[in-house]
């Protein structure tokens, strides 16, 4: 009954166009595998201030021509790594990519994306650029592929379609294993990096060049962790000009599983009148471009609240559960946050475990909802 209820209407199934590069233009993505936060200069002038660890989400425009990138101590400006050149071409993503362990130099190498991706004669939409962000040659199997990566080099190609798992040897010795799920009209990016603690990790990030609406719509992965029955309310809420927008947004997505688990009733009156619907499912959505890295290490760091006003009004406060990070309004249940963010044109999607409800609901107003829903 509930999914006749929250069922995607026909118009609703977006086409999604393939995307092999998460947008156009020339930028400079960069890549901190460093334990400690950087601060990049571009040619004298300051480009980021901080850059956390393990944060993949930093865009830095880049005009064509020849440029020089200084990666700095935040708090001190130390230099952490020798001045790196970047020749841009125009129309050209670059990649700029920093590791290292406390105990060993930080090293940096730059990588031209697009020349990477358009060399390695690519068949589908959906890609992966795999870079070993390390000073050690590292053999990697992921799906049907097996892999050899130089100290700090790459390998890009169609990504496995499904889960798959990818393992990574030095030699004769097993470093790590670990799942990857492939997603439709997305590249993703993994990073394999030296770690102090624990040998080596893997790292992923997705990217597409769809909008939060199309990626969603084109998702692929269906049954409980799919995301079909949170799209259809954002359709059902009206706020599907939101997710297409062009202004930056961060959505957290309950997952079906999330959407499943509300009671019955709830869903009806939620349902009988679009203000509920649109308060919650506005509830969701986060205005501005933002990273949960460094909401996570400032828990981590201090214990201080951290929260974001949401498009409802209401703020979304963060916490940590069993050390892994939560989202809620700060009392009651909170979310968990599943797998890894995605970003997409217009910002960020994060999948949550969980349908949040903002602290007070407005009061119901007799306008229902006009989206057309299946007969049964």
């Amino acid at each position: 009954m509930r999914r006749l209820l929250f069922c995607l209407i026909a118009g609703l199934l977006l086409v999604a166009p393939a995307a092999a590069q998460p947008a156009k233009g020339t930028f400079l993505r960069v890549l901190n595998f460093w334990p400690l936060p950087v601060g990049i200069s571009i040619d004298g002038q300051t480009a980021l201030e901080t850059l956390v660890a393990d944060d993949g989400s930093a865009y830095l425009p880049l005009a064509a021509g020849t440029h020089t990138i200084t990666l700095s101590d935040p708090a001190d400006d130390t230099l952490l790594h020798a001045p790196l050149e970047i020749s841009a071409a125009d129309g050209h993503n670059y990649l700029l990519a920093l590791g290292g362990t406390p105990e060993n130099p930080a090293h940096a190498f730059v990588l031209d994306e697009t020349s990477a991706l358009r060399s390695a004669n690519l068949q589908r939409g959906s890609v992966f650029l795999l870079l070993n962000v390390s000073d050690t040659p590292l053999t990697v199997f992921f799906g049907s592929l097996n892999i050899t990566l130089a100290a700090a080099g790459y390998a890009a190609g169609d990504a496995p379609a499904g889960s798959s798992v990818l393992s990574v040897f030095a030699g004769d010795a097993a470093l790590l294993q670990a799942a990857f799920t492939g997603v439709p009209n997305a590249y993703s990016l993994l990073a394999l990096a030296a770690d102090a603690e624990n040998g080596y990790r893997l790292l992923t990030y997705h990217y597409s060049s769809l909008n939060a609406a199309e990626f969603l719509a084109g998702f692929g992965i269906g049954g409980a962790q799919g995301v079909d029955l949170a799209l259809a309310a954002f359709e059902n809420a009206g706020l599907l000009d939101e997710l297409a927008g062009a202004e930056p947004l961060s959505v957290f997505v309950p997952v079906n599983a999330a959407v499943d688990a509300v009671p019955e009733e709830t869903l009806d009156a939620w349902l009988e009148t679009r203000i509920f619907l649109e308060a919650v499912m506005a509830y969701h959505i986060v205005p501005g471009d933002h990273s949960l890295l460094a909401v996570r290490q400032q828990l981590q760091r201090d214990a201080q609240p951290v929260a974001w006003a949401t498009l409802q009004g209401a703020a979304l406060a963060f916490g940590l559960l069993d050390d892994s990070l939560s989202v809620g309004s700060g009392t009651g249940v909170q979310a968990r946050l599943l797998g890894v963010p995605y970003r997409v044109r217009n910002g960020m999607i994060y999948l949550i475990d969980r349908l949040l409800t903002p602290p007070a609901l407005p009061q119901p107003t007799p306008t229902a909802v006009t989206t057309p829903l299946p007969a049964p």
